[in-house]
């Protein structure tokens, strides 16, 4: 089950830290236990106790965090001034 699925039953504090936090690959454990409550599907669990947000959450959530204004995504990398950074700084 992913984050849109469940969104509606999520209270408003965990809505505002997941737009906040939307570039997170995973919801720490403090955060994640509150959100399997309202999760009435299956969870992806990291060692830690977090829940692992797929690549659609992520989508999800950047366009939550852009609506609200507390981003701008790019879609491209191609547009003027847009570069890619490796690992080792090229």
């Amino acid at each position: 089950m992913g984050l849109k699925e469940i969104w509606a039953r999520l209270d408003s504090e965990i809505k505002e830290w997941l737009v906040h936090n939307s570039g997170c690959v995973s919801v720490p454990s403090r955060i994640a236990g509150r959100m399997a409550a309202d999760a009435e599907g299956h969870l992806e669990w990291d060692a830690h106790g977090g829940i692992v947000l797929t690549p659609g959450d992520r989508a999800f959530l950047r366009d939550r965090a852009e609506a609200a204004g507390t981003i701008h995504c790019s879609r491209t990398m191609s547009e003027p001034g847009r570069r890619f950074f490796n690992s080792e700084g090229s």
